[in-house]
C-alpha cells in the first residue's frame, strides 16, 4: 500500500472542478475528502486532522472567506489554499490577509496546483513535527521508557510506530528498537538519557 502524503479537504460547489482537483490530488498520493459546500466541510474539519484545506472563494451560502475564518478558528495552523475566478485577485489578496497560505486562479492549472499543494502540506507537516515529537517523548517517559536524543527519518518512523502501538495497531517488531537502545544506554551510563 502506498504511503499517504497528507490529508486534504477540497470544497467547491462546481462538481467538475471539485472532482478534477480531487482526482489529481489522489493520484499524487493524498487522502482527499471533497465537499460541495462550506457547512459540510466545516463539520468534517472538527477533529479530522486535516493538513490542507483547498476552497473555492465564491460559493452560494457560506463563501470561501467564511470557511477560511471558521477553519482557522478551529485550527490556526491549518494550511489553506483558495481558488478564485479570473479577475478576482482582490478577493484572493483579502483571503491571504485573513490567513490563507496561497491562492490559484481559475481555470486551475493542475501542475501548478500539485506544486502548491505539495509545498503547503510539507510546510504543515514540518510545523507539526516538534509538537508530535514532544508528545511522543512525553508518552514514552510516562510509559517508563528511557528516551535517547535522536532525529531524522529513523526517529520519525519510530515515533509513528510508537503512536500506532499506543493505539493498539499492528506494527513491525523493530518498534522496540528505540526502547532497547535507550535501555542499553541506561545500563551503560546507569542513568537515563533525556531528549531535547
Amino acid at each position: 500500500m502506498a504511503e499517504i502524503r497528507g490529508h486534504i479537504v477540497v470544497i467547491d460547489d462546481d462538481e467538475g472542478n471539485r472532482r478534477g482537483i480531487e482526482m489529481a490530488l489522489r493520484k499524487d498520493g493524498y487522502n482527499v475528502v471533497a465537499f460541495p459546500s462550506g457547512p459540510q466541510a466545516i463539520e468534517y474539519l472538527k477533529g479530522s486532522g486535516t493538513d490542507l484545506l483547498v476552497t473555492d472563494l465564491r460559493m452560494p451560502g457560506m463563501d470561501g472567506l467564511e470557511v477560511l475564518k471558521m477553519a482557522k478558528s478551529m485550527d490556526p495552523g491549518l494550511a489553506v489554499l483558495v481558488i478564485t475566478g479570473f479577475g478576482s485577485v482582490e478577493s484572493a489578496v483579502d483571503a491571504m490577509k485573513q490567513g490563507a497560505d496561497d491562492y490559484l486562479q481559475k481555470p486551475v492549472n493542475l501542475v501548478e496546483l500539485r506544486k502548491r499543494v505539495a509545498a503547503a502540506v510539507e510546510k504543515r507537516l514540518q510545523a507539526d513535527v516538534p509538537k508530535q515529537d514532544e508528545n511522543a517523548v512525553a508518552a514514552m517517559v510516562k510509559a517508563g521508557l528511557t528516551v535517547t536524543k535522536a532525529s531524522g527519518p529513523e526517529w520519525r518512523t519510530q515515533l509513528d510506530n510508537l503512536a500506532k502501538t499506543m493505539r493498539g495497531e499492528q506494527v513491525p517488531p523493530d518498534i522496540f528498537d528505540l526502547a532497547s537502545k535507550a535501555r542499553d544506554e541506561y545500563r551503560k551510563n546507569k542513568k537515563p538519557a533525556t531528549s531535547k
